[in-house]
């Protein structure tokens, strides 16, 4: 009997260390919990006008068409920007790379990164300088959700 108390007993003390040493999945910011990995789709677009004041439009207003944006922020800090163009009067998919942190988005090839707005687990929001044909350059708040 008494055997069978101290068998119980160790039983239950390695089946405890053994639940407490395994490691979480938690990746300390980085990883999936953070609210910034995932799949973002463009929303809206937020831009001034001088002298006209501010507007927010659907993103959809600018793609002539194509499809919006949509911006994948990975785990290990890689960034993966999808865009859509009309060539030739057909919407072309292009992919650029780039990584991010908590402030910013920086994609290759263009000049400056994207500054982190705000972010929840469900909306994103990045300020940049924007070119848009026919438009000129302006200064961008683009509205993501997941």
């Amino acid at each position: 009997m008494n055997m069978k108390k101290i068998f119980l007993a160790s039983a239950l003390f390695i089946g405890g260390l053994a639940f407490f040493s395994c490691s979480s999945d938690d990746d300390s910011g980085t990883g999936s919990n953070n609210p910034m990995v995932g799949e973002w789709t463009a929303v809206n677009i937020t831009y001034e006008i001088p002298g006209m004041g501010t507007h927010t439009v659907p993103f959809s207003a600018i793609t002539d068409g194509c499809d919006v944006d949509e911006l994948e922020l990975k785990a290990d800090n890689s960034a993966d920007l999808e865009t859509e163009a009309k060539v030739d009067g057909v919407c072309v998919e292009s992919h650029s790379a780039g990584t991010w942190n908590d402030n910013s988005v920086t994609i290759t090839g263009e000049e400056n990164p994207r500054s982190v707005v705000s972010v929840s687990n469900s909306e994103l929001q990045l300020k940049y300088v924007m070119t848009y044909e026919g438009y000129g350059t302006t200064e961008v708040v683009v509205s993501y959700s997941k």
